[in-house]
């Protein structure tokens, strides 16, 4: 659809962040691109791996928490907007 170029964008800019050193700001705009499309949900199992592989456990978790993060703000109000019209 037509928002493929923004969930590419939010994505790229997210992986040059993190390559920039700048992991968490990488992470955090990966999971917007995740909000908009969950295709990008495939990245988070290589970022988690590359955070543990870098700095362990908790950087790790503390990345996949700020991916997870946007991506669930942007579809949590979906969600419950869909069970009010049910």
């Amino acid at each position: 659809g037509h928002n493929d170029l923004a969930m590419m964008a939010l994505l790229m800019l997210g992986a040059w962040a993190g390559s920039a050193g700048r992991p968490l700001p990488g992470a955090a705009l990966a999971g917007l691109a995740a909000g908009v499309k969950l295709l990008p949900l495939a990245v988070l199992p290589w970022l988690a791996a590359r955070r543990l592989r870098e700095g362990g456990w908790r950087r790790a978790a503390l990345a996949a928490l700020v991916f997870v993060g946007p991506s669930a703000a942007c579809y949590v109000p979906l969600a419950a907007g869909s069970r009010q019209q049910c």
